[in-house]
């Protein structure tokens, strides 16, 4: 026989749902996609700096 410990209930704010791409993979959330994108952004401004151009923040 098992035994089963009973879990106080979560409260909704900390209950998530995650989308899985058809391979299995997590699916970004926002947050998620934007953090990603942010970091991308430095590593390649560094790159540049690295190269002696200065980008950009202005974005035109």
């Amino acid at each position: 026989m098992s035994s089963m410990v009973a879990m106080p209930p979560m409260p909704a704010s900390d209950r998530w749902l995650r989308w899985h791409a058809a391979d299995g993979s997590v699916v970004p959330t926002g947050a998620e996609r934007a953090e990603r994108e942010r970091a991308r952004a430095e590593r390649l401004a560094a790159q540049l700096r690295a190269l002696g151009v200065e980008p950009d923040e202005s974005g035109s």
